[in-house]
């Protein structure tokens, strides 16, 4: 039994045949980091659209000081969308720089994916200042934070849809 593992051995290692110890369950059950990254970035958006939409909420909200809305927004902004946004922003950042010429040159979605990317950005940021501004005493009412909000969630799901759908390629 000996004498024919080694004839076996012998015959992969000298027709160069690379031997692999991994059975092909394994090498499908790695986590690739490129995966990794794109799983980060999803899981942050979820997270950081979600805060976003709360903060537009809390803001709209007719019930409650205006201040108290105001401060319990900003907490969410700073708690929550700031370090999801980070988390997503960063992943991405990564993740794009390991392909650039492949998410820019060859795959078209991403153009519309980011313009619909950078306005969802803005108004999260907009939403921020409105809150610290209603904290802080020097506005009153929420003013088109409701709408603002419902076009940073209309603009999230266009950017999706460019993603999911990778139109147009």
């Amino acid at each position: 039994m000996a004498s024919l593992f080694s004839a076996l051995t012998h015959f992969l290692l000298a027709a160069d045949v690379p031997v692999d110890p991994l059975p092909a369950a394994a090498k499908r059950s790695a986590i690739s980091p490129e995966l990794l990254l794109v799983w980060l970035h999803v899981a942050g958006n979820l997270v950081w659209i979600g805060a976003c939409v709360a903060m537009g909420f809390v803001l709209t909200a007719k019930e409650g000081d205006a201040k108290i809305r105001g401060a319990l927004a900003r907490r969410i902004h700073l708690k929550v969308a700031m370090p999801a946004f980070a988390v997503s922003f960063v992943a991405a950042l990564i993740r794009t720089g390991m392909d650039i010429k492949g998410y820019f040159v060859q795959h078209h979605w991403m153009h519309g994916k980011l313009l619909f990317v950078l306005a969802v950005i803005a108004l999260h940021h907009i939403l921020g200042a409105r809150a610290r501004k209603m904290e802080a005493g020097s506005m009153q009412e929420a003013g088109p934070s409701g709408m603002l909000t419902l076009v940073l969630a209309g603009c999230a799901i266009v950017a999706a849809f460019f993603v999911v759908l990778r139109f147009p390629n």
